[in-house]
């Protein structure tokens, strides 16, 4: 859940950020000759809105927990692990836990062509099932919107075909040597 205050004036000059790691909140100020302006965010990870807290998630067998809707089993050490102070970390993490890196890198949300690159094929996509369950997991425990997410595993399927992608390049260019 995210909580904003601000307290906004006409122009700013020098910034101050305070980072507070206990509960997770960052205070931004910046001061200008006459003016001042404060903004605090955070995102816990607890609230009693919430259909996803720690409490309510139970391992199952072999120490791993279900997310979201139930389809996802994630280790349990990989689950307490995640902070969630950061929604991208946290969908990172996650697509990590129930993905390898080869599947990201040679997937999408989608599985559709990008208009970008009409020439190459379209990914396979991701099972709609596990990402819904990162979706909901993350969107729940941070508070955020579930296109935010979205865009983050976009964004991760497409850093790991990059990454991909570089390691045939480089693997390549050694065995020439």
């Amino acid at each position: 859940m995210f909580q904003d205050t601000e307290d906004l004036g006409m122009s700013a000059r020098l910034s101050r950020v305070t980072v507070d790691e206990s509960s997770s909140s960052m205070t931004m100020e910046d001061e200008g000759p006459t003016t001042r302006r404060k903004r605090t965010r955070s995102c816990t990870s607890e609230s009693s809105d919430q259909s996803v807290s720690d409490e309510t998630l139970e391992p199952v067998r072999n120490n791993m927990i279900r997310i979201g809707y139930g389809n996802a089993k994630v280790p349990v050490k990989k689950y307490t692990s995640i902070k969630w102070d950061s929604y991208t970390m946290a969908t990172r993490k996650l697509l990590t836990a129930l993905f390898p890196r080869h599947i990201l890198a040679t997937h999408s949300l989608t599985g559709k062509r990008s208009p970008a690159f009409p020439n190459r094929p379209a990914k396979e996509k991701l099972d709609p099932k596990l990402v819904n369950d990162i979706v909901k997991t993350v969107a729940e425990k941070c508070g955020v919107a579930e296109n935010i997410v979205r865009t983050a595993i976009t964004n991760k399927c497409a850093d790991e075909g990059k990454m991909m992608r570089q390691r045939k390049k480089n693997k390549i260019g050694d065995d020439e040597e």
